[in-house]
């Protein structure tokens, strides 16, 4: 009653180039992500010491903090 399916498995193997590329790409996309970081943790350091006035903490080293462990992993893959 019903024709059989043809299942297909498509297996995509990069070549050295392109994955080096995308590796390349990745780790310039975690600096970048790093670097936006770290420069939004500098804008926010005076409404941070504000804050700390009142007794609030602004989590905004734990985000550096990640970001850079984040580039740190993705530079060490290529090594």
């Amino acid at each position: 009653m019903f024709a059989p399916q043809n299942e297909y498995i498509y297996i995509l193997e990069l070549p050295v180039a392109t994955r080096t590329m995308m590796t390349d790409l990745r780790r310039a996309s975690a600096f970048v992500c790093y670097q936006i970081t770290v420069m939004i943790g500098i804008v926010a350091l005076p409404f941070a010491l504000l804050a700390q006035r009142f007794g609030l903490t602004l989590p905004i080293g734990r985000v550096v903090d990640t970001a850079a462990q984040t580039y740190e992993e993705t530079a060490d893959q290529d090594e």
